[in-house]
């Protein structure tokens, strides 16, 4: 789904296809400011097609991302709660569609004040869930090598830890300042992000989207809708 035309049909025939021949198939879909306004009509989709995941991961301002515009702060909660009760419905109705978001942990701190309210006695079992799960993990259960052989804490990353072709993955994997702040449990993050009590379960949100905004891994996250 390039921009060019019958782009859109050819890949839905291409999913088809995929399907027929019993491969797993799932929709991925980037939030933005353009977009948002099709997450209805990509949920019914995601249905009508009978794929078994829909993933739907939020703006970082990085690589091709880094012009786009992303969801308006003043609609961006909003946006963002359809989601996670079109999530919840689809549960409750027994539906076969995984929906997973991405890059924005605040959607979990989101779920978690949506399900409480819905379930106020089965709040504390999903805060807990959601603690141990963890938020963030770009350079803690996460890593990303590209096709240099360039080692950073998640696709987004501005910055590289080392390469693959000068030292080893667990040398560099296990050295640095910057993943030893990463790995720090709560990170210590400015901004709102340092005193809010979602912090063990976001744990502080996108780095990447922190630092193409205000040049630093360890300011808040622009895009917390909170």
């Amino acid at each position: 789904m390039r921009g060019r035309k019958g782009s859109f049909q050819k890949s839905l025939r291409a999913l088809v296809l995929c399907m027929e021949r019993g491969i797993k198939t799932g929709l991925r879909f980037t939030l933005t400011e353009r977009t948002a306004g099709s997450l209805p009509f990509i949920f019914g989709l995601a249905l009508e097609l009978g794929v078994q995941r829909l993933y739907i991961s939020h703006l970082v301002f990085s690589g091709r991302g880094a012009g786009l515009r992303g969801v308006e702060r003043d609609r961006y909660r909003e946006v963002s709660l359809f989601v996670v009760q079109k999530a919840i419905e689809l549960v409750e109705r027994g539906a076969e569609l995984d929906v997973v978001t991405g890059n924005n942990e605040t959607d979990a701190a989101l779920l978690l004040k949506e399900f409480g309210r819905m379930y106020p006695e089965r709040r504390a079992f999903m805060y807990e869930l959601l603690r141990a799960w963890g938020g963030n993990q770009a350079g803690v259960r996460l890593a990303n090598i590209d096709h240099r052989g360039n080692v950073k804490p998640d696709p987004f990353f501005f910055h590289t830890l080392g390469n693959l072709k000068e030292k080893s993955f667990s040398q560099i994997w296990n050295s640095g300042r910057l993943l030893a702040r990463l790995r720090e449990k709560p990170r210590r993050i400015s901004g709102k992000c340092g005193i809010c009590p979602y912090i063990e379960i976001c744990n502080g949100n996108s780095r990447a989207r922190a630092y193409s905004v205000y040049g630093d891994y360890f300011a808040e996250d622009p895009a917390c809708y909170l």
